[in-house]
């Protein structure tokens, strides 16, 4: 993939955008952190609720938007959306999973997410997504 992060339109090609990827399976996690890195960003990376907490505590200001897997240990998806949401609401959160039903949907959507990617999806999706969210 040669794209890269001044490719997603509307974003200042001086600043480098960060992703927090939450995602408890250590394989996809280290798939997507590897196409997003080659795309330019900087990447901090969380496998579970709890740390992915903590990586937005410590990271405050340099998040760009982050990449939630919704079905987490410690801590899952929905309840991580809605204590960031509370703290940043305008940091953008993109939902994914392979299960995201109506209920899901409702729950993150009052957890303050407006942004989801159902699992499994392709590099093309995902940087669709991203734009879309970091757009606004």
């Amino acid at each position: 993939m040669s794209e890269n992060i001044a490719d997603l339109g509307g974003c200042d090609e001086d600043e480098t955008k960060c992703v927090l990827v939450v995602e408890d399976d250590a394989m996809l996690r280290r798939v997507v952190v590897r196409t997003l890195q080659s795309w330019g960003f900087d990447i901090r990376e969380a496998p579970d609720g709890e740390a992915a907490i903590d990586q937005v505590c410590e990271c405050h200001s340099d998040l760009s938007v982050i990449l939630l897997d919704i079905m987490l240990p410690l801590l899952d998806g929905v309840e991580v959306a809605r204590r960031v949401h509370r703290d940043r609401p305008s940091l953008p959160i993109v939902a994914c999973s392979a299960a995201l039903d109506d209920q899901i949907i409702a729950n993150l959507r009052e957890a303050g997410v407006r942004h989801f990617l159902p699992k499994p999806y392709s590099a093309a999706s995902l940087r669709a997504t991203l734009h879309n969210a970091m757009a606004g």
